[in-house]
């Protein structure tokens, strides 16, 4: 009895390692009232002014974590949107041949008391802190951010990955909003929503017009 009771834990350890190993999903922390260190302040002092665009900065800290910029170098103020206190951001790495894919996927909530939105104004920096990812595969890495229908990418950092963490986990399909998504529009709809691209809500609220009309 014993024997199999030290193979059941075996197994359930093994399974978890092995879920680690995949594509996770993504969570960041803001940091708010942060110093912002000289060399940030300098990198965006080169770069011009963007009406249109927010500008993002990453780069480790001393244990390893992933330190990420955002600021606002346009003449406006800008929304950014936030779920649960995180900006809308997932972790992209280039693959061996050398294309950008996801090595995280976003999970919206389904409680709408979990968003709100963040006002950054002219020359205004916000910092957020993201887990670092580990493994055997050297590559390079960027953040992808998303708010207001847009997508803004950071500058590219060299990583260490797994191939694994490019490989979407089973378990996403049985969350409810993935469920609710690929009903109303497939993979297509999910994927756009779990990899954050650009006017994926606009797709859905057009798709849900279309459903209702049905």
């Amino acid at each position: 009895m014993k024997i199999i009771e030290l193979l059941l834990i075996l197994f359930v350890s093994w399974q978890a390692s092995s879920q680690d190993l995949l594509m996770q999903k993504a969570e960041n922390t803001l940091k708010r009232n942060s110093v912002i260190p000289f060399k940030i302040n300098k990198f965006f002092d080169s770069i011009e002014s963007d009406q249109k665009n927010l500008n993002i900065r990453i780069l480790k800290d001393s244990i390893n974590n992933i330190e990420i910029y955002v600021k606002n170098t346009s003449k406006d103020s800008i929304k950014i949107e936030t779920q649960r206190g995180a900006l809308f951001m997932i972790k992209e790495a280039k693959n061996q041949l050398g294309d950008w894919k996801p090595i995280e996927y976003w999970l919206y909530s389904d409680s709408g008391s979990a968003y709100s939105n963040i006002v950054l104004q002219q020359n205004e920096i916000i910092k957020s802190v993201s887990k670092s990812n580990e493994g055997h595969f050297q590559t390079e890495m960027r953040i992808k951010l998303y708010t207001e229908n847009k997508v803004y990418y950071s500058n590219n950092i060299p990583c260490s990955i797994h191939m694994s963490h490019f490989e979407l986990p089973d378990i996403v399909m049985k969350y409810r909003i993935s469920y609710i998504l690929n009903e109303l529009g497939g993979e297509k709809l999910l994927y756009q929503h779990l990899f954050l691209e650009e006017n994926h809500r606009y797709n859905y609220t057009s798709l849900q017009k279309e459903a209702n009309k049905k």
